[in-house]
This record gives C-alpha cells, sequence and structure tokens, in this order.
C-alpha cells in the first residue's frame, strides 16, 4: 500500500513539475512588439506618412500611407515650354504652372495648369498718309504705303505693300499733279473717297466715329471746287454705356467653355510608365484657358513608346492602374503577414519611394523560433531525465523499505 501511495505521488508529482514547466515558458512565447512609436516605423522616405498603430502593444504595427508631393517641384517644372505659335495674329507661348496643394501630407495632390500667354504682339494692319498728287499718263494720281502684319509658324511678318489710287482722269493732260485747263471737279468722287478717321468719341450712350465726306462745289466749271464734311456716324452699339470712346464692360472673347474648343486626351510615355493627359478648355473672363491634367495608367514590363506598351497589352490584365497605385500605397502591414513580396509591382514600389531596400518591417517572432527552438528543447529533455532520475532513486528507496 505504501508503494502505491508513492507511485501515484510520483506521477502527481511529474504531472505538476511539467505543468509549472510550460506556464514559465508561456511569456517567452509571446509576439514582439513591433513599435512602440512613430519613429519605430521610420522608413527613410520622405513620400510617406510613417505612423505606428497601436504603440507598445502585441498588435502593435506600421501603416505607411502615401505622400504625393512635398513641394511644387515634385509635381512638374513651373515655366514656359514648346514652341511659339500663332493665335488672333500674335505670338503666344503655353506656360505650365505647377502647385503642390497640402504639401507634405496624405491628402497633398498636384495641380497642373497650362496657359496660352502673349510673347510678342505682331500689331495691327495700317496705312500710311497719301503722298502729294503726281501725273501718270494724261491723269492724275496718288499713292500711299499699307502694311499688313500678322503672324505665320510663330513668327511677326510685317508686309509692305503700295497702294495706288487714280485722282482724276483729265480731258487735256497732266502737269505737276494737276489737269490742264479743266474743271476740278465735275462729282463728290473727283475730290477723293470718303473715310472714317477712327476718331471713336462716346454719344448718346454709343460709340460714334468721324467720317470726312469730300463734295464737288460747281461741279463741271472753271469755277468748281473741292469742300469736306466731317459727320458724326455711328460706329458700335452699347448695351453698358460708353466711356472715352468704348463700351463699358462689353462683353468680349468667348462666352462659354465651349467656344475655347473640345476636350482633349492623349497617352504618353513617362520612362516605363503610360500617362493620360486631358486637357479641358475653359472659358474664364471672356478669355480662353486650358486645365491640364495628369493621370497614372499603367507601368510596361517591356518599355513603353508613343503612349503604348510595346507588348501591346494595354488593358486590365497585367498591368498597375491608379486604383492599384492608391491599394499599394494604402496597405497597412500588420503582425503575421509576409509582406516582402506582397505589392502589386516593383514599379510601384518605386513611384512611392516604398523598395523592400528601406522599409523596416518587424516581423512577429517567438523564442520557439530560429535557434531558441533547439534550446528549449535540450532543456525539456534535460528537465525529462531528471524526473526519471528521481523517480528511479525513490523506487529504490521503497523497494529497501
Amino acid at each position: 500500500m505504501i508503494k502505491k501511495n508513492h507511485y501515484n505521488f510520483n506521477k502527481v508529482f511529474l504531472i505538476f513539475s511539467l505543468a509549472l514547466f510550460i506556464a514559465a515558458l508561456i511569456p517567452f512565447v509571446r509576439a514582439e512588439v513591433i513599435c512602440n512609436n512613430n519613429l519605430d516605423c521610420d522608413d527613410q522616405s520622405v513620400y510617406t506618412s510613417d505612423n505606428c498603430v497601436n504603440p507598445g502593444a502585441d498588435s502593435s504595427y506600421c501603416d505607411y500611407a502615401a505622400i504625393k508631393c512635398n513641394n511644387n517641384n515634385d509635381c512638374g517644372t513651373t515655366g514656359f515650354f514648346g514652341a511659339e505659335f500663332c493665335s488672333t495674329n500674335d505670338v503666344f507661348k503655353l506656360f505650365q504652372s505647377s502647385v503642390c496643394k497640402n504639401p507634405g501630407t496624405t491628402s497633398s495632390s498636384c495641380e497642373i495648369k497650362n496657359n496660352s500667354l502673349l510673347i510678342v504682339d505682331c500689331g495691327d494692319n495700317h496705312c500710311d498718309n497719301f503722298d502729294a498728287n503726281y501725273c501718270k499718263g494724261d491723269d492724275v494720281y496718288r499713292s500711299r504705303w499699307c502694311y499688313t502684319a500678322g503672324c505665320s509658324e510663330g513668327i511677326c511678318y510685317n508686309n509692305q505693300t503700295n497702294d495706288e489710287q487714280l485722282v482724276r482722269n483729265c480731258i487735256n493732260g497732266c502737269s505737276n499733279g494737276a489737269c490742264i485747263n479743266q474743271p476740278i471737279c465735275s462729282i463728290n468722287n473727283d475730290c477723293g473717297q470718303d473715310v472714317l478717321l477712327n476718331q471713336f468719341f462716346c454719344k448718346s450712350n454709343n460709340v460714334f466715329d468721324k467720317q470726312a465726306v469730300n463734295s464737288c462745289n460747281n461741279p463741271g466749271t472753271l469755277d468748281s471746287f473741292c469742300s469736306v464734311v466731317y459727320l458724326d456716324v455711328l460706329s458700335q452699339t452699347c448695351s453698358n454705356g460708353c466711356s472715352n470712346g468704348q463700351c463699358i464692360n462689353q462683353t468680349s472673347g468667348c462666352q462659354k467653355n465651349s467656344d475655347c474648343g473640345k476636350t482633349k486626351t492623349e497617352y504618353i510615355c513617362d520612362g516605363e510608365n503610360v500617362k493620360k493627359i486631358k486637357t479641358v478648355p475653359e472659358c474664364n473672363s471672356g478669355s480662353c484657358e486650358s486645365e491640364v491634367t495628369e493621370e497614372f495608367v499603367r507601368t510596361c514590363a517591356d518599355g513603353c513608346s508613343n503612349g503604348v506598351c510595346k507588348d501591346g497589352n494595354n488593358h486590365r490584365k497585367n498591368q498597375t492602374t491608379e486604383d492599384d497605385y492608391q491599394e499599394v500605397t494604402n496597405k497597412i502591414i500588420k503582425p503575421v503577414e509576409i509582406v516582402e513580396n506582397d505589392y502589386a509591382a516593383n514599379d510601384t514600389i518605386n513611384k512611392i519611394a516604398l523598395n523592400k531596400n528601406n522599409v523596416q518591417i518587424k516581423n512577429v517572432q517567438t523564442y520557439f523560433g530560429d535557434g531558441y527552438f533547439w534550446l528549449i528543447l535540450f532543456l525539456i529533455l534535460v528537465f525529462i531525465i531528471l524526473i526519471v532520475i528521481l523517480v528511479v532513486i525513490q523506487n529504490k528507496k521503497l523497494h529497501h523499505l
């Protein structure tokens, strides 16, 4: 009976000792704390916001949110680009304005606008005053130089032409720019053409101009002579009144966005990436402007040419789109996840400066991992051997009794 009680005691003692040993190992198998503060998640990239979630806890992990831009330079250049071009007979050039909104934050975004700015005013068409009358054949003539200004292939031009006009047909010939023994005028046209003087002024809330009207007095006689009368001629009707020879707040240029053209979409190559460039024309205070937006489309495995991947595959299969980009950049790195090869494309990781060389991720480890496993196994075997030796010694003592 005594032997049996000792045997039961040894058995209970052995089970109790194993339970204590296992309980002592529990603290060592807990998951490692990934981060205690945001500095523990620093990936050395200015294009991510590094945040420690649940800091100091076993469930802590690092969250890397993408930052699109930190300054205006990240959004592209600001300044003139491209070649000069002609518009409204003047020289213009495109000016790009690149602005980073909310820089250095996860809500940052790029705003890129292209506007056409005047570079050179090529001037207006005009003519010089007529020179003195002269004889040509038996008739009286006069002439002047006229200039046609404009723009061609981004360069101003100013073409000069001579405007020669018949003043009068002479019956008895011409001498020193005048007819010989002939009435000065027979009809009003003999005194010259009626002309507008471009001397604008306000009258009755509208714009008027002065017109020189030539008249022949005593026509067809040797006593005939020419006279000029200046008349007020309506030039422009003003809806909001007139001031200083101009209509007040008179709308000119474009009225709506469609007056400035249609929306244009084109695809370009940016390294190995395909990007979509969308140009939307806008009417702003009577002047045409354009807003240009840039959108990432995909990364080409075999390179990009003329806005198309060389592999010819421009559809959803095997491509990284803007949605994929957002999914990758907003991915949360959690414990017990294998994240080294979890991104959709290495090119996308490079875009947000999150390649596997600079992302510092601490995976969950236990003291049963790596070399700890063999150490703990060895300690268990030693403990079991000690228990067996104790039981054998105890049985020998009982046997002697």
